[in-house]
């Protein structure tokens, strides 16, 4: 049987039955719903709007928050905002020193070392949820590839929890170095 680090802080990384929907992607906890239709709810003023969000709701869905390429002009309390000066960032940065701090106390999981972010996403919820896509290097293969962690990070000025820590999913496939966190039990 095949089974899967799940990121969870909950399980200190145990292993987790392999679930076919679920590479990574905690798609449970996704924090918009990618399924049902609310394009034609009232809220919106015109066409454009209605476009916006469909837009919004496809991008946060598919990247579990990840990854959004614009700034929605829709009011969207709680919603995802690119953080696009990430690179002064105080928060952002020390949110990644903890994740990896975590993450390589971890035994089961590979030791990442020199971090390069790539994108940042936010939401505003009593802090900072942080969604940080980087690239980091594998200590005992020599090999770099794109991770994705999420921390919450408190208005204190200080990181609290990680809450996702994983390799980048590709197109619903595993990459190289999602294979490493799979376990043959």
């Amino acid at each position: 049987m095949e089974r899967q680090y799940d990121g969870d802080d909950e399980d200190e990384g145990e292993a987790v039955e392999d679930e076919e929907e679920d590479d990574y992607n905690q798609s449970s906890r996704s924090p918009v719903s990618s399924g049902g239709d609310d394009s034609n709810h009232d809220c919106f003023k015109n066409d454009d709007e209605r476009e916006e969000w469909a837009r919004y709701r496809k991008q946060v869905g598919e990247s579990d928050g990840f990854e959004l390429d614009f700034v929605p002009t829709l009011s969207l309390l709680g919603g995802f905002q690119p953080i696009f000066d990430f690179k002064q960032n105080s928060g952002v940065k020390e949110s990644l020193k903890y994740a990896l701090n975590d993450n390589n106390n971890n035994p089961r999981r590979p030791k990442l070392e020199d971090p390069e972010i790539l994108s940042v996403t936010a939401t505003l919820v009593s802090g900072h949820n942080y969604y940080i896509t980087f690239k980091a290097t594998n200590i005992c293969t020599g090999q770099r590839d794109i991770y994705q962690t999420a921390v919450y990070y408190r208005w204190t000025g200080e990181p609290q929890s990680v809450f996702i820590f994983r390799p980048k999913k590709l197109d619903k496939s595993f990459s190289r170095t999602a294979l490493m966190f799979t376990f043959l039990v």
